[in-house]
């Protein structure tokens, strides 16, 4: 048995070194709820938009814990959200940009927006994705949750 658990740590670390787009990193110890805008400083409060802590959205999903928040202050951000936990995505008047984003899973036609990816209890309300490589270019999201 401990050989198994050893082979077992073996493989997630492997896993975590050749694709490292699905292994996320570590979150702070506490973090509940992170804040993203472009004009965040590093430093800040990080307790509204006003304060936020990080500029990048894949950053604040990574840093939260799982069933954090991360709220997307007013913007457009050419991206694609990638979620491997859950979370709740809030987009306050937000924008995502996919056109141009390399497909997160090879086959896919272009840049998705917002990838969940091997999770559930995913929760993503105030987008708008535009640009994206499917049928429809542009969406504007309500509540939906895988």
């Amino acid at each position: 048995m401990k050989h198994l658990s050893g082979v077992l740590l073996g493989l997630a670390a492997l896993a975590g070194a050749v694709c490292p787009i699905l292994m996320p990193t570590a979150a702070s110890a506490d973090q509940i709820t992170a804040y993203v805008s472009h004009h965040a400083p590093s430093g800040n409060a990080d307790t509204s938009c006003a304060t936020a802590k990080y500029t990048t959205i894949n950053g604040a999903i990574h840093a939260v814990v799982a069933g954090g928040t991360v709220v997307v202050c007013p913007g457009t951000y050419r991206t694609q959200a990638v979620v491997l936990k859950p979370v709740r995505l809030e987009g306050r008047d937000a924008l995502i940009d996919a056109a141009g984003q390399k497909p997160v899973i090879p086959g896919l036609p272009g840049g998705s927006g917002i990838v969940v990816l091997h999770t559930h209890k995913v929760i993503v309300t105030g987008f708008v994705v535009a640009g994206a490589g499917f049928a429809a270019s542009s969406w504007r999201t309500a509540t939906t949750s895988r």
